[in-house]
């Protein structure tokens, strides 16, 4: 490799990879760990992939991040802290990571989560007496956190099998 002022002297132009499409693996393992104990391997590396950030991941590894915030903030907190910290943009790229790895139940709690977040507005000004207009409620989540903790070991089993079949965008096995 050149260095890039040679490159741009000569009339070389070189496509590098995007940073963002090569897989960073999160975990380090030997081959004989990873057969012996596969579920503890995919355990650490939806461990090391929460405590990451969007933008720190690759393009491959981002559906397994989607799910795994997902399934934990849902579980912990329900769907209104889940859109308390990530947002309905990333709830709705969630809602597409979920049907692309086969969550569909999962994916319609999700989706009427998210109907039920955009559809309340907030209060938009103050109110003329005699107003017949309801007064502002909170939108109420609690049937379908409930709903989503029923579905939670299948969306946990679908997250592994991802994890397991992309085995290379997570993990980097040494002899």
């Amino acid at each position: 490799m050149l260095p890039w002022w040679v490159e741009r002297v000569l009339g070389i132009e070189v496509r590098r990879p995007d940073a963002e499409t090569l897989p960073r693996p999160l975990v380090k393992t030997r081959r004989q760990s990873l057969t012996a104990h596969p579920d503890g391997v995919v355990s650490a590396v939806l461990l090391r992939l929460v405590e990451r950030g969007y933008a720190e991941l690759a393009v491959s590894q981002r559906r397994a991040w989607l799910v795994a915030t997902y399934h934990l903030a849902a579980q912990n907190g329900g769907h209104e802290e889940y859109f308390g910290t990530f947002g309905v943009g990333r709830a709705a790229e969630a809602r597409t990571a979920l049907d692309e790895i086969g969550a569909k139940a999962a994916r319609d709690v999700l989706d009427e989560a998210i109907q039920r977040h955009v559809s309340t507005p907030g209060e938009t000004g103050a109110r003329e007496i005699g107003s017949s207009r309801r007064p502002w409620s909170p939108v109420r989540y609690e049937d379908l956190d409930d709903s989503f903790r029923a579905e939670a070991p299948r969306v946990e089993r679908a997250l592994r099998r991802e994890i397991q079949a992309h085995a290379p965008d997570f993990i980097v096995v040494e002899e």
